[in-house]
Parts: structure tokens; C-alpha cells; sequence
């Protein structure tokens, strides 16, 4: 006998999680939208931080490596040649493997043999709602 109770209880908290993502994302959209605004006027003024309430606002500064023009492949040369290959890593893209073994499970194609007892195709089970 199915427990009618906890399916509804399972219901309401999915629609009630789907409405607090919905304002999340509104809220994350106000403050992309504020953000740069904010950056500009406190650095015209001069202002490193300041305490609102019991929250200091203050501006971040993040560095990070960026490939001129995308080209990865002059990356790795670059890297290879200034003798920094601990940087470079060979790696695969999961989701693009999981694809790829998603087809062959629909067409019944059987996965390579090379990938026997190392690579598989795993399922998960999800309760959702419509």
C-alpha cells in the first residue's frame, strides 16, 4: 500500500523548492545586474569597502590564467616549452563519454572492449515531478 502522505508531503516540498530556486535566480540576476554598477561607483569614489549593516561590502580582486583568442593548442606549446608540464593534464570529458555510451546502450551497440571492468555505464533513480 502506497503512502499517499509522504507522496504529498514529497510534492509540496518539490513545488516549494522550485519556487525558492525561481527567486534565487531572480535575486542572482539583480545582483549580476547591481554588481558592476556598484564596482564602478565605488572605485570612482574611491572606496575600497564599506559596512552596511552588519555586512562589508568590499571589492574582490581575482586573478586568472586566460588563453588569447581560445587557442589551447598554442597554450599547451607555450607550456610544454617554458618546461611547465606538471600544467598540462590529458583528460576526458565525462559527460561527452556518458553520451557516447547512452547511444550505444539505446542501439544496443556493445561498449568497447577495452573499456571491460574499468568503464561502465551506471544508473541512477530520481524521483520527479511534472
Amino acid at each position: 500500500m502506497l503512502d499517499t502522505a509522504k507522496l504529498k508531503e514529497y510534492v509540496d516540498l518539490d513545488t516549494n523548492r522550485k519556487l525558492l530556486e525561481n527567486k534565487v535566480a531572480q535575486m542572482k540576476n539583480r545582483l549580476a545586474m547591481l554588481e558592476p554598477l556598484l564596482i564602478d561607483m565605488m572605485a570612482a569614489a574611491g572606496v575600497p569597502s564599506l559596512k552596511i549593516g552588519s555586512k562589508t561590502v568590499y571589492i574582490h580582486t581575482a586573478r586568472y590564467a586566460k588563453i588569447k583568442d581560445g587557442d589551447r593548442d598554442k597554450a599547451k606549446e607555450a607550456i610544454r616549452s617554458a618546461d611547465l608540464i606538471e600544467y598540462l593534464k590529458e583528460n576526458f570529458n565525462s559527460n561527452s563519454l556518458s553520451s557516447f555510451l547512452r547511444e550505444h546502450y539505446n542501439n544496443g551497440t556493445p561498449f568497447p572492449k577495452e573499456f571491460d571492468g574499468i568503464i561502465s555505464l551506471e544508473e541512477t533513480y530520481k524521483l520527479r515531478t511534472r
